[in-house]
């Protein structure tokens, strides 16, 4: 089944008139004692409320059944003898809703909400070519229930899945799959967004957005599910069929070329220049994601996007058996030497904008290491990591990274001024914060730049177990003294404590993406994002949101009193050129508009 591009606004703008049935009427003059036989009988057992129509004054009312026959029975049992001969236009409520055939679930919703409380639940009346239907008013709010639930897992936009729907399907279709069998996530991104939204207005470029998002789903096959991940960048994840190794690559590019084929194809609802080609990225594991990671994949398949993307874009990069890639059969350590790629001028860093939520203006930036290997493409950090421990060249990396990072900040202030971030953000590996010169190698790269400690804001890893930073303790302090912020990265995840907080001198924290990831549909996790502000509050300690991708979790941060955010919403991470380009235009994707 494929997920497709069915949008809120199609959901509540829908007709509700199918969904009711056929109402009796009667006349207004009719005697009570009439209508009370008429219930009774089989045919209209079943009825919940009456149309009354009285066509002297042309008015139409309800008569629910229930008060009816309280008040037919009345206190005493006497109801009856009081009102059998009575006209039903006594008892009637003349003020009803009544709506037309063509009513939409919303303005139900709203006729339901806009009576009087004891009137909430009472029947809807719709009439439309000389027909009386009626609908039972928990019907509606059962089907806004059911619109609601469907709504937190589909972007506004689009209707199609979003990052959070795709990645449980991921998962879902990760622990299903035979071992030969092969499962594949396709990034796509549009070239030209940014293009048409400057040349041709953002309502266009949302015109251009939903007509690929309509053409993805009819390129998907049964079984794929279709996403918008946010702003231009969408995403596939399908389930392949066993196959030959050799016949893996072909298999998944066919599928990468199919979906490329169909952005490729005119929209004859757009305007001629408000199409795009895109960049497409696909990663294949075998069997189960269980032992690589759904986010691996993930992964994998945006660094493939990222690949095409620098080759020019209107292409496709395939990636074949994730995972197995470093599990010592495939590379030897000597196929990822981190030594020579330091040596060679492989890595390469990337920047990723970090948003202070008051200015709305980029303040930092993340520095975030890449590999361009020369047989392997475009390398992520979990690449590099295993690489530079495996040598022992992790502190050698840290120092090269922080001295290309400051070097960059320094060009930037100089280049850009006042739209130069003001920090940036290095992360530092165990082994660094581990070594006995860690204050003074740090000290030492900032001085040969010339880079004023106060600008660098250090990450402490994830991983670093409390009684490793405290033992780091002397060497930390020696660089907050000397002013450099301390970062505890990944908030709430994995080894992080709270320890880390009282026996460090902590600047920042970041809060971890997996609760802001779900902080929309978990009260948990908000309740986690809460209880971490509060507390970094009553510390003195700043907050950075990771991993905003929606502008409502922006919108949702921001009121709950976050610092900074940083994601995909805000920005991507970009090679030093690309990033100065947005810090120069301080083009934020969408968080401009989410605020």
């Amino acid at each position: 089944m494929v997920v497709g591009a069915r949008t809120p606004g199609e959901w509540v703008s829908r007709a509700v008139w199918d969904l009711a049935t056929a109402a009796v009427v009667v006349q207004a003059d009719q005697t009570c004692g009439e209508v009370d036989l008429m219930l009774r009988a089989d045919g209209v057992s079943h009825h919940t409320s009456l149309v009354v129509q009285d066509v002297a004054s042309s008015r139409t009312g309800l008569l629910s059944r229930r008060r009816f026959e309280q008040t037919m029975s009345g206190p005493f049992g006497y109801g009856r003898a009081l009102f059998a001969k009575r006209p039903v236009a006594d008892l009637t409520d003349w003020d009803a809703a009544v709506l037309s055939q063509d009513a939409s679930l919303d303005i139900a919703v709203e006729a339901i909400l806009c009576r009087a409380e004891r009137e909430r639940y009472d029947d809807l009346l719709f009439h439309g070519s000389d027909q009386w239907r009626r609908l039972a008013a928990g019907v509606v709010l059962e089907e806004v229930s059911a619109w609601t639930a469907w709504r937190a897992g589909r972007d506004d936009l689009t209707g199609l899945a979003n990052r959070v729907t795709f990645f449980e399907h991921l998962q879902h279709l990760g622990s299903q799959q035979a071992e030969d069998a092969g499962i594949a996530v396709i990034f796509i991104d549009l070239d030209r967004m940014k293009a048409v939204n400057d040349s041709l207005g953002h309502n266009v470029g949302d015109a251009l957005l939903v007509s690929v998002a309509r053409r993805l789903v009819a390129a998907a096959r049964p079984g794929d599910v279709v996403a918008r991940l946010g702003g231009d960048e969408f995403a596939v994840v399908s389930a392949l069929p066993a196959h030959r190794e050799n016949a893996a690559a072909t298999a998944l590019n066919q599928v990468a070329h199919h979906f490329l084929g169909a952005i490729q194809c005119a929209d004859p609802s757009l305007d001629l220049r408000a199409h795009s080609t895109a960049s497409i990225g696909a990663a294949a594991s075998r069997g189960t994601t269980t032992a690589i990671g759904a986010e691996t994949l993930m992964r994998e398949a945006d660094l493939a996007m990222y690949r095409a993307k620098q080759a020019g874009g209107d292409r496709v990069v395939v990636t074949v058996d994730v995972g197995t890639a470093l599990d010592g059969n495939s590379l030897s350590v000597a196929d990822l030497s981190l030594r020579q790629a330091l040596e060679q001028g492989e890595l390469e860093v990337y920047y990723q904008p970090i948003l202070d939520v008051r200015s709305k203006r980029v303040t930092s930036v993340e520095a975030l290491t890449r590999w361009n290997h020369p047989t392997l493409g475009l390398l992520g950090s979990d690449w590099i990591l295993a690489a530079g421990e495996a040598e022992h060249q992790l502190v050698a990396l840290d120092l090269w990274v922080l001295r290309r990072s400051v070097t960059q900040l320094l060009a930037w202030t100089s280049a850009l001024g006042d739209r130069a971030p003001t920090w940036v953000n290095v992360n530092i590996s165990n082994a660094s914060v581990g070594d006995a010169r860690l204050s003074s190698n740090i000290l030492a790269v900032l001085a040969e730049v010339g880079c004023p400690p106060g600008r660098l804001r250090l990450e402490l890893p994830e991983t670093a177990s409390l009684a490793l930073a405290v033992s780091a303790s002397s060497e930390l302090t020696t660089l907050v003294e000397a002013g450099v912020w301390l970062t505890i990265d990944d908030m709430g995840a994995g080894a992080s404590s709270l320890r880390h907080l009282s026996a460090l001198a902590i600047s920042e924290m970041k809060i971890d993406r997996s609760f802001v990831e779900r902080m929309l549909t978990d009260v948990r996790d908000r309740a986690v994002i809460e209880m971490l502000i509060n507390l970094a509050a009553g510390l003195g300690i700043r907050v950075t949101a990771e991993g905003v991708e929606t502008p409502d979790q922006l919108h949702d941060l921001s009121a709950l009193g976050v610092d900074y955010v940083q994601g995909y919403l805000i920005g991507r991470p970009d090679p030093a050129a690309a990033t100065e380009e947005r810090l120069a235009a301080q083009q934020l994707s969408h968080a401009d508009a989410a605020s």
